[in-house]
């Protein structure tokens, strides 16, 4: 559900597939090609497996229906595109005997009264400055996930500064073949695969892939570079100002290590 709230607001399509068994794991375990075949056939639009669901419950009583739409609306408004919720808003009004204008002003109450989900970019701290997109490091590394194949362009990538990109970064130089993401990450992780599977990048060949990193690469190593340019520019001013010699010469140094990394990029 967490992740649908999140990938909807992105405009990513989430299907689910139904297990007959606790977890994944187990279902691996127990039955490694009928899991195989779910995951083969792509599973369903998880919206049309929860009123799948809920069809088989009580949506007749008041207090049936006030359960059901305890669960639906939040989900109906995590939808981004209005023609996808203005089709579920039909089938759910359908579910539950009731109008779509009813169904819709039980909506906006919902806006009113409960607290805004957070998007993809206010939930995190990876200072993603657009909520529908991702860094272009964290684009790098997601492809890379995709082609772990190419994983030695990880090289061609600085260092990055924000948290999930730096985890994924370090994850990539400890194991090239088989990145191991920290639980705490891991849903971010998937999010960002949910991300690159809808928009192709796994389609592509490696000829296209390994451009696609670099340009990212690049762009994201130009913006470091530039930030860091600025914050040391501030500091070796302060330093200048507070005539303290020793940590402007350091700082001078720093400055022109910078310039350098920063036309070997720019040429590049």
């Amino acid at each position: 559900e967490r992740a649908f709230m999140l990938c909807s607001q992105e405009e990513l399509a989430v299907h689910a597939i139904t297990l007959t068994v606790k977890d994944p794991d187990e279902a691996a375990q127990q039955d490694p090609e009928g899991l195989r075949e779910l995951l083969s056939a792509g599973g369903k639009p998880y919206l049309d497996l929860i009123i799948e669901d809920l069809r088989t419950g009580d949506v007749q009583s008041t207090a049936g229906k006030r359960e059901a739409l305890k669960k639906l609306l939040p989900l109906l408004n995590a939808l981004a595109s209005s023609v996808v919720k203005e089709h579920y808003i039909s089938r759910m009004a359908a579910l539950l005997s009731t109008t779509e204008t009813a169904l819709k002003e039980d909506m906006q109450k919902l806006e009113r009264d409960a607290p805004v989900f957070q998007s993809i970019g206010e939930a995190t701290t990876v200072g993603v400055q657009n909520k529908t997109e991702f860094s272009s490091a964290e684009i790098a590394l997601g492809i890379l996930l995709s082609f772990p194949h190419l994983s030695a362009l990880i090289s061609e990538l600085i260092e990055p500064e924000e948290p999930f990109a730096a985890v994924l970064y370090h994850a990539f130089k400890e194991a090239p073949n088989a990145p191991s993401v920290p639980e705490e990450y891991q849903e971010r992780a998937s999010i960002l695969m949910l991300y690159c599977e809808h928009h192709g990048f796994s389609d592509w060949g490696d000829s296209l892939a390994t451009q696609e990193i670099r340009k990212n690469c690049t762009v994201s190593n130009r913006n470091l570079l530039r930030k860091k340019q600025l914050d040391i520019a501030q500091k070796l001013q302060k330093a200048r100002l507070e005539g303290n010699n020793a940590e402007e010469s350091k700082l001078s140094t720093q400055y022109q290590q910078i310039l350098k990394l920063n036309a070997m990029v720019h040429k590049s």
